[in-house]
């Protein structure tokens, strides 16, 4: 398996690199310097963040779709409640994962977010904008962000439905009330999911080959 020595993309037949146009003449004299097995990903290849990041770029697009939709997620209605009044009539309410962790007390969960939403970026885009190289390490922030974004969010989620269906006689004089996930409920869940998976898949990709 031969790959480009511009671009790091993998070589197929033809006369020119599907991935930057260079002619496979001058590819394999650029590539003859690391080896017939260049990998764009590996650790130890003399390779840019850049290259590696051009070669798995449709895997990072996909990564940073599903991230920003994590992120919108977090202040859309994620579960909806009906409550029933004698006198007042039935209403309707929608709240969204913010709102529910503030009114809970528990805006602090979602500051720690932010700020691991933040330095998981800076940490990610690093090697674009240096000489730094993507290595499985340089995924595990992301891992934990995406694993502590799905945690506290699913957790608070199904805890605040179930505590809406449950607790009818808080509200009293015949009030009656039900929860459920709406539909940025269901692709909150769906979302983070994939975005884990995501990531994982990412990372694995540069894992250093054994020799």
């Amino acid at each position: 398996m031969n790959f480009c020595g511009k671009c790091g993309k993998e070589l197929k037949e033809g006369a020119f690199c599907g991935g930057c146009g260079a002619k496979v003449e001058t590819v394999a004299n650029q590539s003859s310097h690391t080896g017939a097995n260049f990998n764009p990903n590996s650790a130890g290849t003399t390779v840019s963040g850049l290259t590696q990041f051009t070669a798995n770029i449709a895997l990072f697009i996909a990564t940073a779709f599903l991230f920003i939709l994590n992120i919108i997620l977090t202040f859309v209605p994620v579960i909806y409640e009906e409550v029933t009044q004698p006198w007042f009539g039935h209403r309707y309410e929608s709240h969204s994962l913010s709102s529910l962790l503030n009114e809970g007390g528990l805006g602090i969960l979602i500051n720690a977010g932010i700020f691991l939403t933040i330095v998981t970026v800076i940490v990610l885009c690093l090697p674009l904008l240096t000489n730094f190289k993507y290595t499985t390490k340089s995924f595990i922030l992301a891992k934990i962000w995406s694993i502590y974004s799905f945690i506290t969010g699913a957790i608070f989620i199904l805890i605040t439905v179930i505590w809406a269906n449950q607790d009818i006689e808080r509200r009293g004089l015949g009030e009656l009330a039900s929860a459920g996930l709406t539909f940025g409920g269901y692709m909150f869940f769906l979302v983070n999911i994939l975005l884990i998976i995501a990531i994982f898949k990412l990372s694995s990709k540069f894992k250093k080959k054994k020799k």
